[in-house]
């Protein structure tokens, strides 16, 4: 429900998002739920502020212990050496956090055709 009430903050009548979610388990501890609407913020704030996207797929998938986060967007995209050399905060802290909770992170994009980032996180790690 709060993924779904964030993704629709987001929407106006130039950026249409598409949530998909799927078989997500509402037992996740509160520290999971939190670190995972936590993520997709980032994830969503950084498309909107800075891919020029007019759609987002937004997709969470739950599989057992692992919770799979996707976002893509139909955006200008990131050029590899753009990408080694940003100091956005936002995507720095995205790291961090994944990286803090030694899960994995995924990154494709290419300038003028979009970007698409995958997250895997271990539910059993972050309870």
């Amino acid at each position: 429900v709060a993924l779904k009430d964030l993704f629709e903050s987001y929407m106006n009548d130039t950026l249409q998002i598409d949530f998909q979610p799927m078989n997500i388990d509402r037992g996740l501890s509160l520290n999971t739920q939190l670190n995972i609407y936590r993520i997709v913020q980032e994830l969503l704030s950084n498309a909107v502020k800075h891919s020029g996207a007019s759609n987002i797929l937004l997709q969470c998938a739950q599989s057992e212990n692992q919770f799979y986060i996707t976002v893509e967007d139909n955006g200008k995209g990131i050029l590899v050496k753009d990408r080694d050399e940003m100091k956005s905060m936002g995507l720095k802290n995205l790291h961090s956090r994944v990286e803090y909770l030694k899960d994995k992170m995924e990154i494709l994009a290419e300038a003028n055709e979009g970007t698409s980032i995958n997250i895997e996180l271990a539910t059993n790690a972050v309870a």
